[in-house]
């Protein structure tokens, strides 16, 4: 999990990231929320700034980062299908 910034992640989902950074292959199906390893940074923004709506432009643009910062997963020279 290096280079993932976990102080935003509420401790109940770090399995979660420790699976994430290991992973071969993801699915998911969702009919309401793009996955956060698919999203782009105005959409992470837009997202975070949906479920706190009173964090400051601060807060959502840190969130956004850490949420774009799990990708790299997708860019390692061996990167999981999705």
């Amino acid at each position: 999990m290096e280079g993932v910034k976990q102080e935003h992640t509420p401790r109940r989902f770090d399995h979660c990231l420790e699976l994430e950074a290991k992973a071969a292959r993801f699915q998911a199906y969702g009919a309401t929320l793009v996955p956060g390893l698919l999203q782009t940074p105005a959409y992470a923004r837009a997202a975070f700034r949906r479920s706190h709506p009173s964090a400051t432009s601060e807060k959502i643009a840190s969130l956004a980062a850490d949420q774009m910062s799990r990708q790299e997963v997708l860019r390692s020279d061996n990167p999981p299908d999705y």
